[in-house]
């Protein structure tokens, strides 16, 4: 009976031993593994982190030359609008000076109206014998032998029409200058409207290329709030495995001291 308790305390302890080196070996294997894990976490994690930081920086990089581009263009459209402006005020003055042209021309075309309607009413006054005189030495002055004969009537209708005719032709000509002017006014509005709508199309533009900015700033924005959500996470995940591997190293080295001790 001793014999057989003997066998079996025996069988025991050796089956406690053959478990204590073998539990003794998981807890190496445990350490091992956990800093294994550490090592490569901790490579890992770093290199993830210089990858995105390296990313995000091309990106904000790349937004970065776009908004200089797009603030380039806008210089360039803001200088093209004041070009136009300042060529719009030039033609307003050039204009402003022929509508000034033609009101002197006007006032002249009236000036040389009111003087024919006066050398009409001038005409009254004449008889045959002075419209014959005064066409056969002022107007048509002939010093020849005279051909034709006419009567009372078609001396003063003869009269009446050189008058006419003289008055006619200063009156001609200044409207014909008015009529100038007022063309080339006309074309000066066409071109002063037509650089009208070219600045507001530069405004257009302009608002624009400042939406495509305030794009970028917003895109911009949502990348470094991302970034810093991330890194957030990040520490706080670092914290909490920090102690979780400080529990599990201390853990395991006392674990492992008993174990050794023995």
């Amino acid at each position: 009976m001793i014999e057989k308790l003997k066998k079996k305390f025996t069988t025991l302890l050796d089956w406690i031993e053959k478990f204590t080196k073998r539990f003794r070996a998981l807890i190496y294997l445990i350490l091992a593994c956990t800093i294994i894990f550490y090592v490569v976490t901790g490579r890992i994690d770093r290199n993830q982190a210089l990858k995105t930081a390296k990313e995000t920086a091309e990106k904000i990089i790349g937004l970065n030359f776009e908004k200089d581009i797009l603030i380039a263009e806008k210089a360039n459209v803001v200088f093209e609008r004041d070009s136009l402006k300042t060529k719009n005020k030039q033609l307003i003055k050039d204009r402003d000076l022929i509508l000034l042209e033609k009101y002197n021309q006007k006032l002249l075309t009236n000036k040389y109206r009111r003087e024919r309607d006066e050398a009409r009413a001038d005409l009254k006054d004449y008889t045959p014998n002075e419209s014959y005189d005064f066409l056969d030495n002022e107007a048509y002055p002939f010093t020849g032998e005279k051909e034709y004969g006419f009567n009372a009537r078609q001396v003063s209708g003869i009269h009446e029409t050189f008058v006419e005719n003289e008055s006619n032709k200063n009156l001609l000509a200044s409207t014909e200058s008015e009529l100038n002017s007022c063309e080339e006014a006309m074309a000066l509005s066409l071109e002063h409207e037509s650089r009208g709508e070219e600045i507001y199309e530069t405004y257009e533009e302009e608002v624009s290329i400042d939406s495509s900015i305030l794009a970028i700033e917003e895109e911009k924005n949502e990348i470094l709030t991302d970034v810093a959500k991330k890194k957030r996470r990040r520490d706080k995940l670092k914290k909490i495995w920090n102690k979780t591997e400080k529990i599990v190293i201390a853990v395991g080295s006392f674990i492992g001291g008993v174990l050794i001790a023995r």
